[in-house]
């Protein structure tokens, strides 16, 4: 789109294409900002605004971008955003984020578009705040469900080891004694439910913001 929009612009307007690297969002920010300073040196006694368009992770660095943007001298005075579009970003709410009323200045605003049907950004949505997830998942690994994950891998364990223990049924075969393998096997799947459950209420004390109910209707009826 750079010759195109060119041609619609005036000639002090500039056009940055920027390739960027999703390891390290917030270092990319930083030559995205140095990138941006080089093509608007020239600006300083000029009133102008900025549009960004983000493409995937490209949207939060250029939020990481725009955060440090914002305090330049030339910026405070007479720079603002106009726009920032991103285009299937998946957006977090404690990171990459920036100061929308510094940076817009009530003259800009930000446009979201999304896949509806792209399952990464309706997880980041619905397990947000994203730090409890990140704290879920770090004691996942500890004391919280380390007792129920070990008791349920034992389970199957036992479970696994009475059903292949059962040889067949017939004349030849003990059937009584397969038939209470089989019900000890049944009563097995009851406790796997029970202790699922039993984690799954561990996640939910220890995180009770972690879910959100009129989301997902069926967490209610649990």
């Amino acid at each position: 789109m750079k010759d195109e929009l060119v041609n619609k612009l005036n000639n002090d307007n500039e056009t940055l294409v920027f390739d960027f690297d999703t390891d390290d969002r917030e270092k990319e920010g930083e030559k995205l900002l140095n990138e941006i300073k080089g093509k608007i040196s020239a600006w300083k006694n000029y009133t102008a605004c900025f549009h960004f368009v983000g493409i995937g992770q490209g949207g939060n660095v250029a939020n990481e971008c725009i955060r440090e943007l914002v305090k330049e001298s030339d910026f405070q005075d007479k720079w603002w955003v106009q726009s920032v579009v991103y285009v299937g970003t998946p957006l977090y709410k404690n990171k990459h984020a920036f100061n929308e009323t510094d940076a817009f200045r009530g003259k800009g605003k930000a446009y979201s578009f999304g896949n509806a049907y792209d399952l990464t950004h309706q997880a980041i949505a619905y397990m947000e705040p994203n730090d409890q997830l990140l704290k879920m998942i770090a004691e996942s690994n500890s004391n919280l469900l380390s007792i129920f994950t070990g008791k349920i891998k034992a389970q199957l364990v036992a479970t696994l080891g009475r059903l292949l223990s059962i040889q067949g049924f017939g004349t030849s075969h003990d059937n009584a004694g397969n038939i209470d393998k089989l019900t000890q096997c049944k009563d097995d799947v009851q406790g796997l439910v029970e202790e699922c459950i039993n984690a799954c209420k561990a996640v939910f004390e220890a995180f009770p913001g972690l879910v959100k109910p009129l989301i997902c209707p069926s967490l209610i009826r649990c």
